[in-house]
C-alpha cells in the first residue's frame, strides 16, 4: 500500500499534488497573461504600419489603397478584440485554480493577505482594468479605421470639397493725400 503523504496545502494526497496542482495553475495563468501582452503589442505595432501605410497612400492621393489599408485595419481590430476575448477567457480560467489554492494556502498559514487574486478582484473607482483598457483602444481604433475608410473612400469618389482656402485678393491701394 502507498504511503500517503501530506502536500504543502495540508491535504492529504498520494503524491505531492498540491505543487502539481500549483504549478500547472501558475504555468496556465502566466502563458495566456503573457500571450495577452503579446497579442496587445503585435496589435498596436500593426496598427502603426497600417496608418503608416494610409497616410503615405492619402498624401499621395492613391484613395483606393488608403481604402484597403483602412478595412485591413478594420479587420485587424476585430480580429484582436475576438482574440482578447478569448486570452481574457484563458486568463479567467487559470485565475479561478489560483484564487482556490491562495485560499487554502492564506488558511494554512494564517495569512489572509496571501489571497492577492480576491484582492485585485474589483478595482477602486478610479482603476481601470486590462480588460475596459484594452477594448477601449480596440474601440478607439476601429472607430479611426472606419472614419479613415470613410474620409478614403469620399476622397476617392470626390465628394470631399476642395480643402483649399480661397486667398482674398489685395485691395487697390487708396491714393496717397
Amino acid at each position: 500500500m502507498a504511503k500517503s503523504k501530506r502536500g504543502r496545502l495540508g491535504r492529504s494526497t498520494s503524491g505531492d499534488f498540491d505543487d502539481v496542482a500549483l504549478k500547472h495553475a501558475w504555468d496556465w495563468f502566466s502563458l495566456h497573461a503573457a500571450q495577452r501582452m503579446q497579442s496587445l503589442n503585435l496589435f498596436l505595432v500593426s496598427v502603426a504600419f497600417l496608418l503608416a501605410g494610409y497616410g503615405v497612400a492619402y498624401q499621395s492621393a492613391n484613395f483606393m489603397v488608403a481604402s484597403f489599408l483602412s478595412i485591413a485595419g478594420i479587420i485587424v481590430a476585430v480580429c484582436f478584440a475576438l482574440l482578447d476575448l478569448r486570452n481574457r477567457q484563458l486568463i479567467r480560467a487559470g485565475e479561478a485554480a489560483l484564487e482556490r489554492l491562495q485560499d487554502q494556502l492564506a488558511d494554512l498559514v494564517s495569512m489572509p493577505e496571501i489571497r492577492m487574486l480576491a484582492s485585485v478582484e474589483k478595482p477602486d473607482l478610479w482603476g481601470g482594468t486590462y480588460t475596459r483598457m484594452i477594448r477601449g483602444i480596440a474601440l478607439a481604433l476601429l472607430g479611426l479605421f472606419l472614419v479613415a475608410l470613410i474620409v478614403a473612400l469620399a476622397s476617392l469618389f470626390n465628394v470631399l470639397p476642395d480643402a483649399t482656402v480661397p486667398v482674398p485678393s489685395p485691395s487697390p491701394s487708396l491714393p496717397a493725400e
